[in-house]
């Protein structure tokens, strides 16, 4: 009927446990379901042999140690027995209900999901009880939390040659789920949340297995590249992630229809609004490859009137400054960036138009922008979140202004420990200056040891009349 699929931590302490909750929870579901552990972490392979599963080792990992999802796919689609194949993390824990709901599922390329119930577990369960089930729905009910954000999910149950390709994604590091629900949408596949019908049961946990624990996971060097891969399944600024406000149907226990709820139509009408500002910015885009300027103006000050958020209004804004200074017209895109800093004066906002300036290669208006946010009410870059006191830290390197780029740098650093970037970029900075440093150094030792003479010119007296 279906395949499991899933990568292991190493098994240690209530991670063993855990994970091992989960697998037997799998295998308890019974109809013929499949289940495939990958990877070589501790514990991995014996556990694969003590409980009957199939085991594949050697899964492809970064330089960190994470396992990669296009991996995990490729084997697992390799070698799994059924069609409809189940990714899912190791610490949920799932039931009868589970496969009632997949029972349902039509015969052709799809997506469903379910949010998770959080619950501690104390300990091994146990599944030879008859009742293992009902306790454990008890249990969740009465002592667990259904999760109400609209995050990313925990299982993926699919068609096994449903993805051509998958980005190299680092497991457990945010992102890749919000892709998998972005690419089943941009390809027309039905996307379904079966929260209604599955009690899906995350076992709590600590962050332990990520560089920096939960802020690590989230915001370390791997989370960013996983971001970057993501590409428009996270798009940043004000526009929202895709998640379960993007699914396209509901399963309920006794039907599954179109997601139709307000939040779920908001959410669509959002996405259509981008995608006409989007296209209007590349239609300017294109206009401007041609060298029809004043039809890309237009379709530009189209693109403001259609914007709905302060991030459609940011990237108009960049194409403005973009038109105006690729047109040899600087004067007029120092006269919009006052317009603009005159009508929001926040330093927040300043470090926006600031990031647009370095992005085009404007860096005068940029290290102008970064001293005056620097030096507004001492320093306002603390205040900053440290995604934006790593750009500041940028902007101030790249227009010569080493003072302030190290301490920006070292203030994202103060904030997040994790940033990559802002240390390698203070690392740069203090070797840059031990560079200059060597050399004024010789210059001296050269000066010192040289026996020139001064001339006598420079020795004598001012006289007053000179």
């Amino acid at each position: 009927m279906l395949t499991f699929f899933a990568t292991c931590k190493p098994f240690r302490g209530a991670t063993a446990v855990a994970q091992r909750n989960a697998i037997r929870s799998w295998l308890a579901l019974g109809r013929g379901c499949e289940v495939i552990l990958l990877g070589d972490d501790e514990g991995t392979a014996q556990v694969a042999r003590d409980l009957g599963t199939t085991h594949i080792g050697g899964v492809r990992r970064n330089e960190h140690g994470t396992p990669l999802l296009d991996s995990l796919f490729e084997q697992a689609k390799a070698v799994a027995r059924h069609d409809l194949v189940c990714y899912i993390n190791a610490d949920i824990v799932l039931m009868s209900d589970f496969l009632d709901a997949v029972a349902r599922l039509e015969s052709e390329p799809l997506l469903m999901i379910s949010r998770r119930w959080n619950v501690t577990i104390h300990g091994p369960w146990d599944f030879d009880d008859p009742a293992w089930e009902q306790k454990l729905r008890e249990h969740t009910l009465a002592h667990g939390v259904q999760i109400d954000t609209n995050g990313g999910g925990d299982f993926f149950v699919f068609r096994r040659h449903q993805w051509s390709q998958i980005p190299p994604f680092a497991l457990g590091r945010t992102a890749f789920d919000n892709w998998l629900i972005y690419a089943a949408i941009a390809r027309g596949f039905p996307v379904i949340d079966a929260s209604p019908s599955i009690l899906a049961v995350h076992q709590n946990h600590d962050y332990g297995h990520a560089d920096g624990n939960w802020t690590g996971a989230w915001f370390g060097e791997e989370a960013a590249r996983n971001r970057v891969l993501a590409g428009g399944a996270v798009p940043g600024g004000d526009s929202p992630n895709y998640d379960f406000l993007d699914v396209t149907h509901f399963m309920t226990p006794t039907s599954l229809a179109p997601a139709m709820s307000p939040p779920h139509m908001a959410r669509r009408l959002e996405r259509r609004q981008a995608e006409r500002h989007d296209r209007q910015l590349f239609l300017a885009h294109v206009l401007h490859e041609l060298e029809r300027h004043d039809e890309a103006w237009a379709a530009i000050e189209e693109s403001g009137r259609v914007a709905t958020t302060p991030e459609q209004a940011r990237r108009t804004i960049r194409a403005m400054l973009r038109a105006l200074l690729a047109t040899g017209r600087a004067d007029e895109a120092d006269a919009l960036i006052h317009r603009l800093i005159v009508a929001d004066p926040s330093p927040m906002f300043a470090y926006r138009i600031a990031s647009i300036c370095q992005e085009l290669g404007a860096f005068g208006p940029a290290g102008a922008l970064f001293r005056a946010i620097d030096s507004h009410d001492g320093n306002s870059a603390l205040r900053l979140k440290p995604g934006a006191r790593y750009h500041l830290a940028q902007i101030a390197a790249e227009t010569g202004d080493a003072d302030t780029a190290r301490r920006s740098a070292q203030a994202c650093l103060d904030a997040c420990p994790d940033h990559g970037e802002a240390r390698r970029l203070l690392e740069s900075l203090d070797e840059r200056a031990g560079e200059i440093g060597d050399v004024l150094t010789e210059t001296i030792k050269n000066v010192q040891k040289s026996s020139l003479e001064v001339p006598a010119a420079f020795l004598r007296p001012v006289d007053a009349a000179d």
